[in-house]
């Protein structure tokens, strides 16, 4: 397993999520970077082999494509890890 600790610089990230319901099958991991300039925004990717790296690393562009558009955010990622082709279950 991959050290959590390694992820994190002088900017963030703030909190990082490990979320796991075995009984719908969700695996997630959602990556909160930083909230100097405020309020976090982001997305939601949803692929099969997501890793913590992964997420941190698209946190972190979210993060700085907030700052670079002068907008009043920080960034966030919601990753779902499963294949999005998959039929919807119950």
């Amino acid at each position: 397993m991959e050290s959590l600790f390694g992820f994190m610089d002088d900017l963030g990230p703030t909190k990082i999520l490990h979320i796991s319901l075995c009984q719908a099958g969700l695996k997630a991991i959602v990556v909160v970077d930083n909230t100097a300039c405020g309020p976090t925004i982001g997305g939601v990717r949803m692929v099969p082999n997501l890793t913590a790296e992964k997420a941190c690393r698209l946190t972190r562009a979210m993060t700085l494509k907030n700052a670079a558009a002068g907008l009043p955010h920080g960034g966030r990622k919601s990753a779902i890890v499963a294949d999005p082709k998959m039929p919807p279950r119950r």
